[in-house]
Protein backbone atom coordinates (compact mmCIF):
# COMPACT_ATOMS: atom_id res chain seq x y z
CA UNK A 1 0.00 0.00 0.00
CA UNK A 2 2.84 2.23 -0.47
CA UNK A 3 3.04 5.12 -2.89
CA UNK A 4 5.86 6.66 -3.85
CA UNK A 5 6.01 10.74 -3.95
CA UNK A 6 4.70 11.53 -7.37
CA UNK A 7 5.81 14.96 -8.37
CA UNK A 8 3.47 17.58 -9.73
CA UNK A 9 4.32 19.58 -13.26
CA UNK A 10 5.23 22.38 -11.25
CA UNK A 11 8.04 20.02 -9.76
CA UNK A 12 6.94 19.73 -6.38
CA UNK A 13 6.43 16.45 -4.38
CA UNK A 14 2.80 15.41 -3.17
CA UNK A 15 1.95 13.22 0.10
CA UNK A 16 1.24 9.27 -1.03
CA UNK A 17 -0.19 7.28 1.34
CA UNK A 18 0.62 6.21 4.49
CA UNK A 19 4.19 5.09 5.04
CA UNK A 20 5.46 1.34 6.34
CA UNK A 21 8.23 0.29 8.44
CA UNK A 22 10.67 -2.44 6.98
CA UNK A 23 12.28 -4.77 8.67
CA UNK A 24 16.13 -3.03 8.50
CA UNK A 25 16.36 0.00 10.84
CA UNK A 26 19.15 0.91 8.73
CA UNK A 27 17.11 1.16 5.52
CA UNK A 28 14.22 3.25 7.17
CA UNK A 29 16.44 5.71 8.72
CA UNK A 30 18.41 6.02 5.39
CA UNK A 31 14.92 6.80 3.82
CA UNK A 32 13.78 9.03 6.38
CA UNK A 33 17.24 11.52 5.11
CA UNK A 34 16.15 11.28 1.79
CA UNK A 35 12.85 12.55 3.05
CA UNK A 36 14.27 15.55 5.26
CA UNK A 37 17.00 16.07 1.83
CA UNK A 38 13.73 15.88 -0.45
CA UNK A 39 11.40 18.50 1.94
CA UNK A 40 14.38 20.73 2.17
CA UNK A 41 15.01 21.03 -1.51
CA UNK A 42 11.44 21.80 -2.05
CA UNK A 43 11.69 24.54 0.77
CA UNK A 44 14.50 25.94 -0.96
CA UNK A 45 13.06 25.80 -4.12
CA UNK A 46 9.63 27.48 -2.80
CA UNK A 47 11.56 29.94 -1.26
CA UNK A 48 14.16 30.84 -4.32
CA UNK A 49 10.86 31.40 -6.59
CA UNK A 50 9.18 33.46 -3.83
CA UNK A 51 12.13 35.85 -3.63
CA UNK A 52 12.37 36.99 -7.41
CA UNK A 53 9.12 39.33 -6.75
CA UNK A 54 9.42 41.60 -4.00
CA UNK A 55 5.69 41.90 -2.84
CA UNK A 56 5.84 37.94 -3.04
CA UNK A 57 8.60 38.21 -0.51
CA UNK A 58 7.56 40.55 1.28
CA UNK A 59 4.51 38.48 2.01
CA UNK A 60 6.44 35.28 2.65
CA UNK A 61 5.73 34.44 6.65
CA UNK A 62 8.88 34.47 9.00
CA UNK A 63 8.29 31.21 9.85
CA UNK A 64 7.87 30.01 5.86
CA UNK A 65 11.56 31.95 5.42
CA UNK A 66 12.81 30.03 8.46
CA UNK A 67 11.79 26.25 7.71
CA UNK A 68 15.12 25.98 5.50
CA UNK A 69 16.62 26.68 8.95
CA UNK A 70 14.67 24.81 11.00
CA UNK A 71 15.25 21.41 8.56
CA UNK A 72 19.06 21.27 8.11
CA UNK A 73 20.08 19.22 10.71
CA UNK A 74 23.27 17.90 9.51
CA UNK A 75 22.59 14.66 11.81
CA UNK A 76 19.60 14.18 10.32
CA UNK A 77 20.25 14.82 6.86
CA UNK A 78 23.51 12.42 7.07
CA UNK A 79 20.94 9.24 8.26
CA UNK A 80 23.40 9.02 11.41
CA UNK A 81 21.42 5.77 13.44
CA UNK A 82 22.01 6.90 16.84
CA UNK A 83 20.86 10.08 16.13
CA UNK A 84 17.53 8.48 14.42
CA UNK A 85 17.04 6.37 17.45
CA UNK A 86 18.19 8.48 20.42
CA UNK A 87 14.49 10.30 21.83
CA UNK A 88 16.00 13.54 22.75
CA UNK A 89 17.26 14.28 18.87
CA UNK A 90 14.36 12.36 17.57
CA UNK A 91 11.94 14.43 19.76
CA UNK A 92 13.17 17.77 18.26
CA UNK A 93 13.38 16.44 14.52
CA UNK A 94 9.50 15.55 14.62
CA UNK A 95 8.86 18.66 16.86
CA UNK A 96 10.06 20.57 14.09
CA UNK A 97 8.52 18.58 11.33
CA UNK A 98 4.74 18.98 13.64
CA UNK A 99 5.36 22.78 13.47
CA UNK A 100 6.04 22.96 9.66
CA UNK A 101 3.07 21.24 8.97
CA UNK A 102 0.73 23.00 11.27
CA UNK A 103 1.99 26.54 9.80
CA UNK A 104 1.77 25.24 6.41
CA UNK A 105 -1.82 23.98 7.10
CA UNK A 106 -2.92 26.90 8.64
CA UNK A 107 -1.68 29.30 6.09
CA UNK A 108 -3.67 31.56 4.03
CA UNK A 109 -4.25 30.08 0.44
CA UNK A 110 -3.18 32.67 -1.46
CA UNK A 111 0.81 32.32 0.29
CA UNK A 112 0.40 28.71 0.64
CA UNK A 113 -0.10 28.16 -3.11
CA UNK A 114 2.53 25.60 -4.23
CA UNK A 115 4.06 25.67 -0.64
CA UNK A 116 6.34 22.20 0.04
CA UNK A 117 3.78 19.32 1.27
CA UNK A 118 5.15 18.41 4.63
CA UNK A 119 2.21 15.68 5.11
CA UNK A 120 4.08 12.92 3.78
CA UNK A 121 7.36 13.57 5.62
CA UNK A 122 5.27 13.27 9.19
CA UNK A 123 3.67 10.72 8.64
CA UNK A 124 6.81 8.43 8.32
CA UNK A 125 8.11 11.06 11.22
CA UNK A 126 4.73 9.12 13.37
CA UNK A 127 5.32 5.73 11.83
CA UNK A 128 9.04 6.06 12.92
CA UNK A 129 8.08 6.84 16.65
CA UNK A 130 7.98 3.09 16.94
CA UNK A 131 11.87 2.52 16.99
CA UNK A 132 12.19 4.85 19.08
CA UNK A 133 10.28 3.98 21.87
CA UNK A 134 11.57 0.49 21.72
Amino acid sequence: MEKALTETLDGTRRAGSVETLSKDVDHDIERFARFMRNALSDWHAWLAIRSLNWDDWRETPSWARRTVHDLDLNWALEGIRMWYVEKHYYGLLKQRIFNIREWVRTAEPEISEGMPDMERLWQFASVFQEYVDE
